[in-house]
């Protein structure tokens, strides 16, 4: 048994332009390495580290979520 609820059912959503997600993912991955360096055992090695998987996790989360949208969109 196969159950769909389909929540978007006639409601369009306006895209966001897709140059915002990799600079706002760059932009947050600066923020948590700027937040993990300037704490008191981190060191720039363990802030790129942490900024990087942070930015990295986003700028994927949100580009494989505008996809999504924009597939929809276009049915």
């Amino acid at each position: 048994m196969k159950i769909s609820v389909d929540v978007y059912d006639n409601k369009r959503e306006n895209l966001v332009p897709y140059y915002i997600i990799p600079l706002g993912s760059f932009l947050l991955g600066g923020v948590f390495t700027l937040i993990v360096t300037a704490g008191p055992d981190g060191n720039l090695q363990s802030g790129l580290l942490v900024g990087s998987v942070v930015g990295l996790v986003f700028f994927l989360t949100f580009t494989y979520g505008h996809y999504l949208v924009k597939k929809r969109n276009e049915e």
